[in-house]
């Protein structure tokens, strides 16, 4: 039983973590279309959000 639940809590942290790396490279790239044309970044974050 012990060893289920530590399984289910990395479990639960390693989606965490992914949906944290997601969220930064989403930021990232749209910071970088934002420096390139700031014009498309508006309209990209509209879209996705």
């Amino acid at each position: 039983m012990k060893k289920h639940k530590k399984y289910n809590t990395s479990l639960a942290d390693f989606f965490g973590e992914a949906q944290t790396v997601i969220f930064v490279l989403q930021v990232v790239t749209v910071t970088k279309i934002m420096v390139t044309n700031p014009q498309i970044s508006l309209w990209n974050v509209l879209h996705f959000s």
